[in-house]
């Protein structure tokens, strides 16, 4: 297993990103803990210094796993059900410059909060057919650069769409998505999912990245999400990819950081 944590250049008691400050000082305050990995949320990818973020995984060992674009939705209330078609257009675009990026540094690109939601009364099928019709269009891109998307399952809270690990695997299916990857994330387990293992292996052969982070949204083992059981079924289905810590940084950042490094290692090592 690798071991991994979300960062941003910014943070807040309500914003699931750790660490914040410059990327690179990032990394080596996780890598000083134990991580063998980052995620970069930002809204703004252009803006990343693709050489030195390459010449300090160098230096650290480590790797960026994936690059988040849910900082979109709130800052361009953009969203792949849009049924603008220029919009739909723009926030395509966007994505695609995350792959391109995604490329240069040896990363995925994650998709969460972009999904958006079914407006009250609209078409949920249409809706989704407008989704499936982008991440087709992102998916074959995906396939040409060679990088993998990662499609997140979501509490209905937040997306009204894709809320489970069988609602994610079957629109892969049902829309022949190539290199696209289902990312199951523990607290949305806890909304959505009928069993605490049951997303995991209703992923199946998807299964790309987890996340993990308890019932309230702090770092695991702060609350009374039954992580023994998680556990179990991430051993159970023979994953042995990327666990990454996306909680509240509270109580504070470095505790939540160090709190989550020390699960991981009791759980997994």
């Amino acid at each position: 297993m690798k071991f991994c944590l979300a960062v941003g250049k910014t943070t807040s008691p309500t914003t699931p990103l750790l660490l914040e400050g410059d990327f690179v000082e990032s990394m080596r305050r996780a890598r000083a803990m134990g991580y063998d990995a980052v995620e970069i949320h930002t809204p703004e990818p252009d803006q990343l210094d693709v050489e030195r973020l390459r010449r300090a995984c160098d230096e650290l060992g480590m790797f960026i796993a994936t690059l988040g674009t849910g900082m979109i939705y709130g800052k361009y209330g953009l969203y792949l059900m849009d049924p603008d078609e220029e919009r739909q257009a723009r926030i395509v675009a966007m994505v695609k410059r995350y792959i391109d990026i995604a490329q240069t540094i040896g990363s995925k690109v994650t998709i969460g909060s972009i999904k958006g939601n079914v407006p009250k009364g609209a078409d949920r099928a249409a809706c989704l057919e407008i989704m499936g019709k982008c991440m087709r269009e992102i998916s074959a891109y995906a396939v040409e650069k060679g990088v993998y998307v990662l499609l997140e399952a979501t509490n209905h809270f937040e997306n009204n769409v894709l809320n489970t690990g069988r609602d994610v695997h079957d629109f892969i299916e049902r829309y022949a998505l190539k290199n696209v990857q289902v990312l199951i994330d523990s607290f949305h387990v806890n909304i959505e999912e009928r069993s605490v293992a049951g997303g995991l292996r209703d992923a199946g052969e998807y299964l790309g990245h987890i996340h993990f982070g308890d019932n309230i949204r702090w770092y695991p083992g702060a609350g009374a999400f039954d992580f023994d059981a998680f556990c179990q079924g991430i051993r159970d289905v023979g994953y042995d990819g990327v666990l990454s810590v996306e909680v509240f940084p509270l109580p504070d950042g470095e505790t939540a950081a160090r709190r989550s490094i020390e699960f991981f290692q009791k759980h997994f090592n």
